[in-house]
């Protein structure tokens, strides 16, 4: 059988293996602060927020309304407040990503001004940057950097659940033609990967695998989401050289997709999503949609989740920091971006908005 063969039909087994089940898991939690009785929960989960006008233009509304907290009632009600509403806080930094503006990139920052207000990067790739910016210097640094639209808070990967189901698809019947996966190069692209040792020496996963991780925090951290996914590929192509890659935000999908185009892999599989709220969310031609384009004609399939998420969420056009009186276009518009928000729980199958 040529490779070319082998491959499609190995990807044709990949196609068929995974189920999905999408649901869906707010942003990144913020640090834990110690409990509080529920009479400082009043005051700190829900003050008097957000305003009726973001006071910081650049920043996502509830980043505004996090350093309105700060500055008012201090650090550790601004704390509670980012526990509560997916703001990432670590030793007094905030965890951003940066919106840019239309037909500009990260790389034209100047390192000078991320160093004059001491954000530091987290993760950066052609399209996206995350920073780890000092809660003081948050509103001074959205300002400075005129090529950036807006700063919000991480979109943390949707993980979905998957199912062994085997025997359930029809997978013995490739078994027996000999189809395993023999010369063909699988890539699991997830979020976390503990309890591998321990699935090896059990043989539920490969005994080598070439592992990539662009988190820095290690392979094994984190979730069994992924450990679990490719344990299911491996049940199907247990003859496949298996690699497997950790990711958390935007930039890190961006830079591994690349990677693995060049690695001459032959099949990824993504069992995780977005809800990206910008303009180009789900249209094909935001950075994301363009880097899986680019691998497939590449001659890479990339295996992504579909989820079921279609009739659990409503998308329409909202924009906080515009004016009440102010027209439809520059409503739907912002920085020459199109808003969207969002809101999970509000579709019903037989009539749509509930």
């Amino acid at each position: 059988m040529s490779r070319t063969s082998q491959v499609f039909r190995n990807q044709l087994i990949l196609l068929v293996v995974v189920t999905f089940s999408l649901s869906p898991i707010p942003g990144l939690v913020g640090n834990n602060v110690g409990s509080i009785d529920s009479e400082q929960a009043k005051v700190y989960v829900y003050p008097d927020y957000p305003k009726e006008k973001p006071t910081f233009p650049k920043l996502h509304s509830s980043l505004s309304n996090f350093l309105d907290i700060f500055y008012e009632k201090g650090f550790e009600a601004a704390s509670e407040f980012a526990e509560n509403n997916c703001i990432y806080l670590e030793d007094g930094n905030v965890k951003v990503d940066l919106l840019m503006m239309p037909d500009r990139l990260p790389g034209e920052i100047p390192e000078s001004t991320l160093k004059e207000f001491g954000a530091i990067i987290d993760a950066q790739s052609e399209h996206f940057m995350t920073l780890y910016v000092p809660i003081e210097n948050l509103a001074q640094i959205s300002e400075a950097l005129k090529i950036v639209c807006m700063l919000h808070s991480p979109i943390k990967p949707v993980q979905t659940v998957v199912s062994e189901g085997f025997a359930l698809v029809g997978g013995e019947p490739f078994h027996d033609a000999g189809i395993t996966g023999e010369g063909v190069t699988v890539a699991v692209m997830d979020f976390g990967y503990t309890n591998l040792a321990n699935l090896q020496n059990q043989g539920e996963l490969p005994a080598n695998y070439v592992g990539r991780d662009y988190t820095g925090q290690g392979i094994g951290w984190g979730s069994t989401h992924g450990t679990r996914c490719a344990e299911i590929l491996y049940d199907f192509v247990p003859d496949a050289e298996f690699w497997l890659v950790k990711i958390g935000g935007w930039a890190h999908v961006e830079n591994a997709m690349n990677d693995l185009i060049n690695g001459d892999v032959d099949i990824v599989s993504m069992s995780f999503g977005y809800f990206w709220p910008f303009s180009s969310y789900f249209l094909g031609d935001d950075p994301l949609s363009m880097v899986c384009n680019r691998a497939f004609e590449n001659r890479m399939l990339p295996v992504i989740a579909a989820g079921n998420s279609a009739h659990q969420h409503y998308r329409g056009i909202f924009d906080d920091r515009v004016e009440e009186n102010s027209t439809a276009s520059e409503k739907m518009m912002v920085c020459g971006l199109e808003q969207s928000i969002i809101s999970p729980g509000l579709m019903d199958s037989q009539s749509g908005l509930m």
